[in-house]
């Protein structure tokens, strides 16, 4: 998925300190945002709302599940699951989020710089999320 927000990605680092261990993550949506697109939310087993930063997964701006939300459907087998929301990257958005045994969500920066793409790779090969776009 490739995802733009007005030019400037969202960040943890600026803001918040390194979160350590795991979080057991129970839910995924699709979040409508302005110009047609979509982001990717998770939520936690405590209701935390969390979506893709440049460090991993970091809390978001959004502080309910709205009405408008869908089930983002290649997660569903996959959660609940444990979840380290900060992998670890050599750049920022340059990591990997392992689903256990079955899945890793693939985190890129996209050559503008101004976008990532995501990407879910199934162990399995069966019902991953190719790479979208989202504006």
């Amino acid at each position: 998925m490739l995802a733009e927000l007005g030019g400037k990605l969202p960040s943890a680092t600026s803001e918040s300190y390194e979160l350590e261990g795991y979080f057991v993550f129970t839910v995924s949506a699709l979040v409508p945002i302005s110009g047609g697109g979509t982001t990717l939310i998770f939520e936690t087993d405590d209701h935390a709302l969390w979506q893709l930063c440049d460090v991993g997964l970091g809390w978001t701006r959004y502080e309910q599940v709205g009405a408008d939300w869908r089930s983002a459907e290649p997660f569903r087998d996959l959660l609940p699951a444990r979840i380290r929301p900060r992998p670890g990257s050599t750049a920022p958005w340059e990591y990997d989020i392992v689903f256990g045994p079955k899945a890793t969500l693939i985190v890129r920066l996209a050559p503008d710089r101004k976008n990532f793409t995501y990407r879910l790779r199934r162990k399995d090969r069966s019902r991953g999320l190719p790479q979208i776009k989202t504006s």
